[in-house]
């Protein structure tokens, strides 16, 4: 117990550290807060005393993972996924391992002291999967494939590192799409409005979906606007198994 509080406490520190590293941006931007404050560019707090200060701001978040091999971890994140090795420390030669990495802005911390720990998952925000599939896949063919993540079809990768811990890279929509599925909503409340205008049951998600279009959310979306839908779908309606 006292080595795993030990081992949080370095963490602690090289996470302190580690936002060091900026001090010297810090440092300018401190001098020209008074110009910064003048042009509006910092926000003011003002306290019952009336002191006035720079409004604190969270800047970053850096996960940390656990992990239970150092070469395995360099062979997965560094040497597949791309991400930089920005430093590393042990305690002693031999100790277990903490590092940092990052890649496109993003950093985690990857510790050897939480290997045991449970495992850890992420959902990662990119601007062109498929151009992460191809590059993943040049250095271990086959290894990943872009699914449509159900139900609002988010292309994705998921990925789990030796260790249990996850990585869900995530790419949004376009604005485009967007637009069409903002176009497409109405559309779709006027295929339920006529269908049950005209007698008919309240139709299924996957039912307006075959009318209109996907993506099946958006038909889920819509339908709750309905209370057809919410007494259709009830769990002591008898029609509901029957309507799956």
């Amino acid at each position: 117990m006292r080595r795993f509080a030990f081992a949080n406490l370095y963490v602690a520190v090289l996470l302190l550290l580690f936002g060091c590293s900026k001090a010297g941006e810090k440092a300018v931007l401190g001098q020209d807060l008074e110009e910064n404050q003048a042009k509006g560019n910092v926000d003011i707090a003002v306290d019952s005393d009336g002191n006035s200060g720079e409004m604190p701001k969270i800047t970053e978040i850096v996960p940390v993972f656990g992990i239970g091999s150092y070469d395995e971890a360099v062979a997965h994140y560094v040497d597949w996924l791309g991400f930089n090795l920005d430093w590393e420390w042990r305690e002693a030669p031999g100790r277990p391992v903490i590092m940092a990495i990052s890649r496109d802005g993003v950093s985690l911390m990857l510790n050897e002291h939480h290997a045991s720990s449970s495992a850890s998952s992420l959902v990662l925000k990119v601007t062109d999967i498929y151009a992460f599939a191809e590059e993943w896949n040049a250095k271990r063919p086959n290894s990943v494939t872009v699914d449509i993540e159900p139900p609002y079809d988010i292309p994705s990768i998921f990925l789990r590192d030796p260790f249990g811990n996850s990585m869900d890279f995530q790419q949004p929509v376009s604005a485009e799409e967007e637009e069409d599925r903002k176009r497409r909503a109405p559309l779709m409340r006027d295929y339920i409005r006529q269908q049950l205008a005209g007698g008919n049951p309240c139709p299924t998600p996957q039912e307006v979906v075959e009318a209109i279009g996907r993506p099946l959310g958006l038909a889920i979306d819509v339908l709750r606007e309905f209370p057809e839908y919410e007494q259709a779908t009830r769990e002591d309606n008898p029609e509901r198994e029957q309507r799956r």
